[in-house]
């Protein structure tokens, strides 16, 4: 999947034609997930604030649109709370966190000022460690890896906001990103707390981006 998500944006580089504008550039941010999909008996999912960083390359197919490849990694996750005798709210139980390699491929709209662009586009992701801790008990921590999918499949929503400074540009992006296939694709007795679910997550991002020419 990496690979075609590679082989796709140097083949549009290459016909994108004598118009086509290159930046580089890093972006960094926060990841506020949680998941959607089988109830839990007696519980619910709740945010999880993580991170997101990485490099963002990207040519102009025209005036108004960018073709970005970003490579990068960020931390998703959700805290399970579960009811509890005596207490009015949920207690929180139990922290999920993994962490993903993610490859989007997006496209950018822009206004005619190219301050303000509309984003879509889509996402692998390659997990690199999953876990769960029991937050009452913190010596309780078990490695979920093998009882991730391999690649999450994501589709991405958003807005941005351009600032020239020089040569340089600084964004601002706001995105919702929603999980197209199960986080999980398997059912373990031992981990029954951890059923199909999907991730759903929120992203405010902040990056710098320099032509290359």
């Amino acid at each position: 999947m990496k690979l075609r998500f590679l082989f796709l944006f140097f083949l549009l580089f290459s016909f994108s034609g004598s118009f086509a504008q290159f930046r580089i550039g890093a972006f960094s941010g926060l990841n506020m997930g949680s998941f959607k999909g089988d109830q839990i008996k007696d519980g619910s999912y709740s945010s999880l604030i993580g991170t997101s960083f990485g490099i963002a390359m990207d040519v102009n197919l025209s005036e108004q649109i960018v073709l970005s490849l970003q490579p990068g990694v960020t931390k998703k996750g959700t805290n399970i709370s579960y009811e509890v005798r005596g207490e009015i709210d949920p207690v929180d139980s139990i922290r999920i966190r993994i962490d993903y390699f993610t490859i989007p491929l997006l496209l950018k709209i822009s206004s005619e000022n190219n301050r303000f662009y509309a984003i879509g586009g889509l996402e692998a992701g390659i997990p690199l460690s999953a876990s769960a801790a029991f937050i009452f008990n913190k010596n309780d921590k078990r490695d979920l890896k093998d009882y991730i999918s391999k690649t999450n499949i994501v589709i991405h929503f958003g807005v941005g906001y351009r600032i020239p400074v020089g040569k340089p540009t600084l964004f601002f992006e706001a995105r919702y990103l929603q999980g197209l296939n199960n986080a999980v694709p398997v059912e373990k007795p031992e981990y029954n707390f951890f059923p199909r679910v999907r991730t759903s997550d929120v992203q405010l991002l902040v990056g710098i981006n320099f032509p290359l020419f």
